[in-house]
């Protein structure tokens, strides 16, 4: 999993990107599972589903801390 943040001009972007059963190795994705493995859907739509509860909350939360605490420098 990588989470990627950036600046623009609405304000922030905040990006999420999964690999499930992979690795990196020097750069270079690489699957760790064994070929007759196969992910049931269930693992990336319960991935999806996580994300949508999560950034909901954090919907709700961040407005306030940040009224609280935006003006503290980083």
């Amino acid at each position: 999993m990588m989470h990627f943040c950036r600046e623009t001009a609405e304000g922030v972007e905040f990006r999420t990107r999964f690999w499930v059963g992979y690795r990196w190795n020097k750069g270079i994705p690489m699957c760790v599972l064994p070929r007759e493995i196969t992910l049931p859907v269930e693992v990336p739509m319960g991935l999806a589903f996580h994300n949508v509860e999560e950034y909901s909350h954090l919907a709700s939360i961040l407005p306030d801390l940040y009224k609280e605490f935006g003006h503290l420098p980083l």
